[in-house]
């Protein structure tokens, strides 16, 4: 067991999907300049240094590239009294997710135009 599943609270990408981000905040604690360029679906672009502006009333879920920096936030969070929980692998779980998606979706198309 590594350090960031020993300590914190941990989830995937695909756990995340599953929850209603009406009912959670999601922050992004990357570089705006990355943020802007993608990111999870409805998080929003907080840096480490101004975590207290991240609202205590859900929930908080917490991505950055690897999981790893996102770690140090998380501790941060929680020892504000936030409950907050850590993205396991970060944007890159979420681009290889979306790419898997992407590659399933290419060759489903592409056995309807064999069938028909």
């Amino acid at each position: 067991m590594n350090y960031e599943e020993e300590i914190l609270n941990t989830i995937t990408i695909d756990e995340l999907e599953k929850l209603d981000t009406e009912n959670i905040t999601i922050i992004d604690i990357r570089k705006p300049e990355d943020y802007k360029r993608g990111t999870y679906k409805n998080a929003v672009n907080i840096g480490v240094d101004n975590l207290t502006q991240v609202p205590k009333d859900k929930p908080v879920y917490v991505l950055c590239y690897t999981g790893d920096n996102s770690v140090y936030a998380v501790e941060e969070l929680e020892d504000m009294g936030y409950e907050a929980y850590n993205i396991k692998g970060g944007w890159r779980a979420c681009l290889r997710l979306y790419l898997k998606r992407s590659i399933e979706n290419e060759q489903l198309q592409k056995n309807t135009q064999d069938i028909e």
